[in-house]
């Protein structure tokens, strides 16, 4: 569906149809990319009004959400003519747009489509005038309402290699070299494809399947204590934040061998593995503890 490009004095300049998005992996970053084809007016005579375009910049928004506009990232045109002029020969004209975004707002976009589809906005703005008037610019825009499904997005993300890094961040091992965690690393696969498919519930069963494989890895440990056992000891009705409340009571257990200088302290060496792991585990605790609902504990 083409939409009109209109000048601030009311002047159509022309139309413009949404092609496609997609993405690409930057290093450090990720790129989107939207291309559009613009159809011009040709001006016969010259009280046709404005048919050339310049200066042509475009912004990427979520519509309506919560009710407002929310702003996603200005894009600038990477191919195409610079000054969109008509003639006899050419009225179609077709523009490339990109934009860098971190993994931040990426997550952000996640937290806000919920893994389904929704609405996208791409203004475009740039200066217009008139063939009877080169010197008067006037400022035209055109905003393209398009839908990217959930197929659609995933494509970009694919483009981006945003799930790959997402797996990257933590290695997995590696099954040719460590084929007693081929369970783990099948169960974590599944555990990441629930959650490109939005099926959480399955995604925290397929943690516990791969808790409960890597188990045999910590005998070396030697047997938890009774006190241990006890801290751990399940209830049917402990709640989920009661149970976070453990996970991070053990992790401060952990970290405590690195924040004192006690003798078992000083017996320990701590590798890049330990540290980037031990890191992982509590951003992820801060995250949980930012998002825990404080007036519901039944969750």
């Amino acid at each position: 569906m083409t939409t009109s490009i209109v000048t601030d004095n009311s002047y159509v300049v022309g139309g413009v149809d949404f092609q496609r998005i997609h993405g690409q992996p930057g290093v450090g970053f990720y790129r989107l990319n939207i291309s559009v084809k613009f159809l011009m007016q040709f001006a016969t005579s010259p009280d046709k009004g404005q048919n050339i375009l310049k200066d042509i910049t475009g912004q990427l928004v979520i519509p309506g959400h919560q009710n407002v506009e929310v702003p996603v990232c200005r894009m600038l045109k990477i191919s195409g003519d610079e000054i969109i002029k008509p003639d006899e020969n050419r009225q179609y004209f077709d523009i490339n747009f990109e934009a860098e975004l971190d993994r931040q707002r990426l997550y952000a976009l996640e937290e806000i489509r919920q893994n389904g589809d929704f609405w996208l906005l791409f203004r475009i703005e740039a200066n217009a005038h008139s063939v009877n008037d080169v010197n008067k610019w006037h400022k035209a825009k055109a905003d393209i309402r398009f839908q990217a499904t959930q197929s659609d997005w995933n494509k970009v993300l694919e483009g981006m290699k945003f799930r790959k890094t997402i797996l990257l961040e933590i290695p997995s091992p590696d099954e040719v070299d460590h084929p007693d965690y081929s369970d783990a690393v099948n169960f974590l696969t599944s555990a990441y494809n629930h959650l490109s498919n939005g099926n959480y519930r399955n995604v925290v069963a397929d943690c516990r399947l791969v808790l409960e494989s890597i188990s045999p890895s910590f005998d070396q440990g030697g047997e938890i204590s009774d006190d241990l056992k006890q801290l751990l000891k399940t209830d049917t009705s402990l709640t989920k934040d009661q149970r976070l409340a453990r996970v991070n009571a053990l992790l401060i257990k952990l970290t405590h061998l690195a924040h004192h200088t006690d003798d078992a302290s000083k017996r320990t060496e701590w590798k890049p593995i330990d540290a980037q792991s031990i890191l992982a585990m509590t951003t992820s605790l801060v995250r949980l503890a930012s998002g825990i609902d404080k007036s519901n504990n039944l969750n």
